[in-house]
């Protein structure tokens, strides 16, 4: 990406991956690879821009990736922990910009 310009890579930050099981359990080998992909960019001089979203099944009945969750709170946990966790390593973040998006029902 360097050798091509690109200043700013985007990071997917999938919340079904991070946290597919309820309560504060987290997938620890999913958060470890996001870890040295906001590393290893920030190593190579880009901007990282993580994306937000898609909820796991615990949070939303089961109904798939692409539906809100159930409690407003469970979603504003996950960010908020994003958030602190990436504190002073990313600054832009983007929040669920497809909702409609039914490729993944």
């Amino acid at each position: 990406m360097v050798e091509l310009g690109a200043g700013i890579v985007r990071v997917d930050f999938n919340w079904d991956q991070f946290q597919p099981w309820s309560g504060s359990d987290f997938d620890w080998a999913y958060v470890a690879a996001k870890d040295s992909d906001v590393d290893n960019a920030r190593a190579r001089g880009l901007t990282v821009f993580v994306t937000l979203s898609n909820t796991p099944g615990w949070a939303n009945g089961g109904q798939g990736r692409n539906y809100p969750p159930y409690s407003g709170q469970d979603w504003y946990n996950f960010v908020f922990w994003v958030v602190q966790r990436y504190a002073g390593r990313v600054w832009h973040f983007g929040i669920w910009n497809e909702p409609d998006n039914t490729d993944n029902l």
